[in-house]
């Protein structure tokens, strides 16, 4: 049981907690239970009679967080792929292809560009350790975002 805060009202719901799911879905259990009323025209979601939420999207839905999947150790000055997982933005369209590109994690820490198949569990980040210690990556730690590519086949 979770509060579901609402248009100022506290709502408690039954609700799934899921690492790989980015934003709240409601089911349509739910929106019956609470006599929902989803106005497209206006943008518009009303709970149990009473506006509760104003839905817009500037652009769409593109943000895929990468985690570290198991505690890991790093070697110092070494590259070492890391065992990840991602979130989805929708359990039915997970891409083709992925890419989390180059940074900094922490000092001497970084990510290294690395493509990435449909899947969002057991995928390996290419991660380099530049100190001389080795560094323990804790499991959940953010590692950065995905983007979606285009994989394009060279000539032949």
């Amino acid at each position: 049981m979770l509060p579901l805060l609402l248009g100022g009202r506290c709502i408690d719901t039954t609700a799934l907690v899921s690492p790989d799911v980015e934003e709240v879905i409601l089911g349509s259990d739910w929106l019956h239970a609470h006599n929902c009323l989803w106005d497209f025209g206006q943008g518009r979601l009303f709970v149990d009679g009473r506006a509760a939420v104003t839905l817009s999207r500037k652009r769409p839905l593109c943000c895929r967080r990468v985690f570290v999947q198991d505690d890991a150790v790093l070697p110092p000055r070494q590259e070492t792929d890391i065992p990840a997982r991602s979130t989805l933005l929708s359990p039915r369209k997970i891409g083709a292809y992925w890419i989390i590109d180059s940074h900094q994690v922490r000092p001497g820490l970084y990510v290294g560009r690395t493509l990435l198949p449909a899947s969002h569990h057991d995928i390996k980040v290419r991660m380099v350790n530049t100190t001389a210690e080795p560094l323990v990556l804790s499991r959940g730690t953010c590692l950065g975002s995905l983007e979606p590519l285009d994989v394009v086949k060279p000539p032949t």
